[in-house]
């Protein structure tokens, strides 16, 4: 690609970057390391799996508050 055209408000300021996702993009970016792309994604793979957690935790927090509601409305 030559050029791409991007929403700079969508942007995250440099410095508020989590430093290891700094770190390997710019490895990737630059070409610093031969295998920074395994890097990264194995990185991606890592948070996916917290997102994933997360995701488990709300949700069951929001099945009990769902049940406490219904309980509620029932008495």
């Amino acid at each position: 690609m030559d050029m791409g055209i991007v929403n700079a408000g969508q942007l995250p300021i440099y410095s508020d970057i989590e430093p290891t996702l700094r770190q390997l993009c710019e490895d990737l970016l630059w070409n610093r390391d031969p295998d920074g792309t395994e890097k990264l994604l194995a990185y991606a793979q890592v948070l996916l799996h917290r997102v994933i957690i997360v995701i488990i935790i709300n949700a069951s927090i929001l099945t009990k508050t769902i049940n406490m509601c219904l309980v509620y409305v029932m008495t």
